[in-house]
């Protein structure tokens, strides 16, 4: 029988102006991710920076105004939501 990771949100009820976050969607099931979305927007709505690393694009698709593509440490990319289609290398191993 498998296990499920939930996503540990008590970062997430506890007061803070800034939540830094390292790939909070590994290993999370698509409903879990949701919630985990959802909490991250209502916090964006509330007035607070959220800071995260991911490989899932798609995840920060819907929650980024800013996106910053990385690679061996220096900046590859940079750009805003309207941008971000057009000025973020794909994804690797999608060409």
């Amino acid at each position: 029988m498998g296990c499920v990771r939930r996503p540990s949100l008590p970062a997430l009820i506890r007061p803070a102006s800034v939540l830094v976050l390292d790939e909070p969607v590994v290993g999370l099931d698509p409903p879990s991710q949701a919630l985990l979305c959802e909490q991250l927007s209502e916090r964006r709505r509330a007035g607070n920076a959220v800071l995260l690393t991911t490989h899932q694009m798609a995840f920060v698709d819907g929650l980024a105004d800013r996106a910053v593509v990385l690679d061996e440490g220096s900046i590859e990319s940079s750009c805003g939501k309207r941008d971000r289609r057009t000025q973020l290398p794909p994804p690797a191993g999608s060409a």
